[in-house]
């Protein structure tokens, strides 16, 4: 049951150039998402966000606290062309460019506050949070599973980036469950 405080959803999935090309490794799209009384995004918006590196980014947030500025980029960004691995390759940082919906999470007991950047507010049990963001998560992961598969990059440093960001996805899906 969705928490009528807080509302995530996909509305479109696709691959920037609107083609299945195998190249393109970030998956865009079309989101609304409300807090509260605030709207934060919706399809007015557009359908260039990168839903990949969103659903990435709000996987961590289920278990962290979240201020804008903490990763480098927004929960929802716009673009997300650089991903570089940490040392181990088991996480990425995603870097874009600076367009994109940010707000606050932050984890109290067994809720989780959510802040948009009016001020507005949502309370949520971690439960209902968990499950609408894995929902969302699930969504983005079986659009790659239904997709050609992807061309790894030649270059070592984009490939190992690639590898980190499905890397930590799975770890933090599979830890989550």
């Amino acid at each position: 049951m969705q928490d009528k405080s807080f509302e995530i959803n996909i509305l479109k999935l696709n691959w920037i150039d609107h083609t299945d090309n195998p190249a393109d490794l970030c998956a865009h799209g079309t989101v609304f998402i409300r807090i509260a009384n605030t709207i934060v995004v919706n399809e007015s918006s557009g359908d260039q966000w990168t839903l990949s590196a969103a659903a990435l980014h709000l996987m961590r947030t289920i278990e962290n606290d979240y201020k804008p500025g903490n990763f480098a980029g927004q929960l929802i960004p716009c673009c997300g062309f650089f991903l570089i691995a940490n040392d181990d390759l088991n996480q990425v940082k995603i870097c874009g460019c600076p367009s994109g919906y940010d707000w606050d999470v932050q984890h109290i007991g067994n809720e989780i506050k959510l802040i948009a950047s009016t001020g507005e507010q949502a309370i949520l049990k971690t439960e209902v949070y968990k499950e609408l963001i894995l929902s969302f998560a699930d969504r983005v992961k079986h659009f790659y599973d239904r997709s050609k598969p992807k061309i790894l990059p030649e270059d070592e440093f984009d490939r190992n980036g690639y590898q980190a960001f499905w890397t930590e996805w799975q770890t933090l899906r599979s830890r989550l469950d």
